[in-house]
Parts: C-alpha cells; structure tokens; sequence
C-alpha cells in the first residue's frame, strides 16, 4: 500500500528539502501518512509547480515525481557547480579519452589545488588537474587509466564520449 498526493510549490523551493522533510517523518512515524498535513508549509496558495509524493509503506521509501524536468536539471547543474566550486582558471578542457596526449613537462613550481582525485585519493597539482564535462575532476593520468575501463565518469558515472 502506498501514500500519494499530488501538490504545487513554489518554483524557488528545492526538491532536497521537501525529500529531508518527508525523510525525517517517515523514520519517526508509521502509516498512514497525511501528506497535505505533514507538507503544508510547502504548498503554495497561487500558481506553484505540481509535484507528485510516494510514500511505500512496505519500505517507507519516498518518491517525488516533478512533472518538469527543466526545473530539476536546471538546479541539478546549479547544485553541481556550486558544490565543485568551479574555477575557470585552474581547469584544463576535456580531451577525448582517444587523443593521444603529449607529455608536457610541469611548470618549475608544482602549484597544488584544493582537490583530490577521488581514483587515487591523492591531492591534484595544478598543472595535472583534468576537469570533465561533469565538473568532477581528478589526475589526467588517472583518468586516461580509467577510460580505458569505462567511458563514464568515476564519481557520477555520466557517459563521457
């Protein structure tokens, strides 16, 4: 048996919230859940954006189903950038895991960024940094190794090529 409702938010309220929220009240109480109760102070009185709440009982597991997804991949890309704090400066652009790279020798003074290559989970120097379509980032080397495995991402796993 399932709990459903459909509501409308406000544009400016992130998804994240709503799912917390619904977490925190699942974990301390059983069904039936009153859905309209327990999110009120999410709904919007004028022209918000439908939402769809699951709630299974069985596993208690929350499904939010947004009909529009310009607005979820729009703050998808906007938690990401702001979570990687991207530094145009400091990156170097994506090259297909099939070019054959040059060996370039590194500047006299190794400058070290504030990353960590989550592969090896050894600290990235500046002129070693390479930043992938997904704003993840990780050793060239590294990540030249990984391609020959996976044409994803290590982190994210989004498609590469």
């Amino acid at each position: 048996m399932d709990t459903e409702c459909t509501i409308h938010i406000s544009p400016e309220i992130n998804i994240q919230n709503i799912y917390r929220h619904l977490r925190e009240h699942v974990i301390m109480y059983s069904p039936p859940y009153n859905l309209h109760q327990i999110l009120v102070q999410y709904i919007s009185r004028s022209n918000g954006r439908p939402i769809r709440v699951v709630i299974s009982h069985p596993s208690r597991n929350i499904h939010i189903i947004e009909s529009s997804l310009q607005h979820q991949i729009l703050q998808t890309a906007i938690n990401g950038f702001v979570s990687h704090r991207i530094h145009r400066a400091s990156f170097r652009p994506f090259q297909s895991p099939f070019q054959t790279l040059t060996h370039r020798q590194p500047p006299t003074k190794a400058v070290e960024t504030q990353h960590t290559c989550s592969i090896c989970l050894e600290k990235i120097m500046q002129h070693d940094l390479q930043l992938l379509p997904c704003a993840h980032s990780f050793h060239r080397h590294c990540c030249i190794r990984w391609f020959r495995t996976s044409l994803t991402c290590p982190e994210c796993r989004l498609p590469i090529a």
